[in-house]
């Protein structure tokens, strides 16, 4: 984390991306391209419906995607290591959703699934944060917006140099003051 303070106060707090939870992400997706990969070419071995062709696709088409922006992050963008910025009118989400508003942020809180924890950001227009992504991107965001009552879902745990829990409080208090402050 980098804090760059103006003042007596903080103007903005740079968390960075963590290097060992990426290459860690990376190889993840692309053990999930081989086991696609494999069942793609064993499908009918597992069922003679197309539900296991349907899976593997998924995962080959998912999972290498995520690979290669992992990749990219990686490697490619080594310049730029900031993952998320907190600044006085918002967050930046360096990773995915770009600035996001404390005007615009209803709720902040942590969710988890059996292999990740994150933070959910609920604001008063998601689609205004779906209608710069592309078709694929929309529809999984919009199950994400199904599921945990909004799109906007930061893996801090598994991309981002920081803890969680102090994550979510930095983000509140951010929140807090900037309602305080209106």
């Amino acid at each position: 984390m980098v804090e760059h303070k103006v003042g007596n106060g903080v103007e903005r707090i740079e968390i960075l991306i963590s290097r060992k939870k990426m290459v860690i992400a990376i190889i993840l997706s692309l053990v999930f391209v081989l086991i696609g990969l494999f069942l793609l070419l064993h499908h009918r071995q597992f069922a003679p419906s197309g539900y296991i062709l349907l899976v593997a696709i998924l995962a080959i088409v998912f999972f290498g995607a995520c690979a290669v922006i992992g990749i990219i992050r990686l490697f490619i963008k080594r310049h730029n290591r900031i993952g998320l910025t907190i600044a006085e009118q918002g967050i930046i989400d360096h990773l995915s959703f770009g600035f996001i508003g404390w005007s615009d942020m209803i709720a902040i809180n942590i969710m988890s699934t059996s292999t990740t924890q994150f933070i959910c950001i609920h604001v008063h227009n998601p689609s205004h944060y779906l209608q710069h992504k592309n078709a694929v991107q929309r529809y999984l965001l919009t199950k994400s917006e199904q599921m945990y009552g909004t799109p906007i879902t930061i893996a801090a745990s598994s991309s981002l140099k920081y803890d969680m829990k102090q994550l979510q409080k930095l983000l509140e208090n951010g929140l807090r003051h900037y309602r305080e402050t209106v």
